[in-house]
């Protein structure tokens, strides 16, 4: 049993709710209503396990579904996403669960499509940095990072030269220190530019 020490808005329909002068988690103007609650109150066992069992989790899922509803989300977002929404942790975790058990949160479907998408115009290291922001685990990026080799990056590079750039300008050793430069800033490997650079030469003056 614990007492509503305070109760403090975050909008006109959200409060964060303190018990024994600790925040506990935030409820809609709905839900305080259901569960009687106002400053100086008595909070139950019962009322806590109501809140944390019913109206925090299903609330808990329906947010996550409406945020994965516009695109695909790693567990580290949402883990973020609702800690700032005031969720507590033991929710959280159990909304993750609930997320990983129907595929809603897959962190290696979301990196392995991150990937795919990207690769073309970012480099490993950019790639690697990106997705390091989003939560994935590092193993799991050595892992699918492993088949974007050199090879790779050289083909994304080669590919971006052919369709914006004619040779005469890479025989500038200006333009071609701009585009090592362009290259690098997208995160790839001064190795992969440099034989792309080579290749391509290779290939346009075998033309003529």
């Amino acid at each position: 049993m614990s007492i509503v020490t305070s109760i403090q808005p975050v909008t006109k329909t959200r409060y964060r709710i303190f018990l024994d002068d600790e925040f506990a988690f935030i409820l809609n103007a709905g839900e305080m209503a259901h569960l009687s609650i106002s400053e100086g109150s008595t909070f139950t066992d019962e009322m806590m396990d109501e809140a944390m069992n019913k109206i925090l989790p299903e609330r808990g899922r329906k947010y996550l579904l409406n945020i994965i509803g516009s695109m695909d989300r790693t567990e580290s977002q949402i883990r973020d996403s609702m800690t700032k929404n005031g969720y507590p942790e033991d929710v959280i975790s159990r909304i993750i669960g609930f997320g990983r058990e129907h595929r809603f949160l897959d962190d290696r479907r979301y990196a392995a499509n991150y990937i795919d998408c990207v690769s073309a115009r970012k480099g490993a290291v950019a790639i690697r940095f990106d997705l390091r922001k989003r939560g994935i685990n590092e193993a799991l990026i050595d892992e699918l990072l492993s088949v974007q080799d050199g090879t790779t990056e050289k083909d994304a590079i080669l590919s971006a030269l052919a369709s914006r750039h004619p040779i005469h300008e890479l025989a500038d050793r200006k333009e071609e220190q701009k585009l090592t430069a362009y290259f690098a800033r997208r995160g790839f490997s001064y190795d992969s530019i440099h034989e792309a650079f080579r290749s391509y030469f290779t290939n346009e003056r075998g033309r003529y």
